[in-house]
């Protein structure tokens, strides 16, 4: 789970600025140490999160420092009616992962999992 305060995830912003190199795009080591974003996508690592997130057109920040729990990759037109329900750090809670994911592909990586469960 995320770093919490409470019962409150705390998400992280990533120093981007030291993957940049004069002249070149971001030259990532290919060392496997994941981190998942508020997109619910996971990096292979820091330095492929700063490269991939960069021109997303919003702020993507870290989540936690291991593989996201939940993988949020694309947004579903239909979703099933199964009940797994997942809060929000909105604190809604959303019956299933489809459409959780679909809420946090709308709110453009500002929601993430507070918790898996009743909120």
């Amino acid at each position: 789970m995320p770093v919490s305060s409470g019962d409150q995830a705390v998400v992280k912003n990533v120093d981007c600025s030291r993957y940049k190199t004069k002249g070149s795009d971001i030259p990532c080591p290919r060392h496997l140490d994941p981190i998942c974003g508020t997109d619910h996508n996971t990096y292979s690592n820091e330095c492929m999160f700063c490269m991939l997130t960069k021109n997303k057109g919003f702020q993507v920040r870290k989540l936690q420092d291991k593989k996201c729990d939940i993988e949020c990759t694309q947004y579903s037109e239909i979703c099933t009616m199964e009940f797994l329900p997942l809060c929000g750090s909105d604190g809604r809670q959303y019956a299933n992962k489809c459409l959780f994911c679909n809420a946090v592909v709308n709110s453009r990586g500002t929601l993430y999992l507070a918790k898996q469960g009743l909120c």
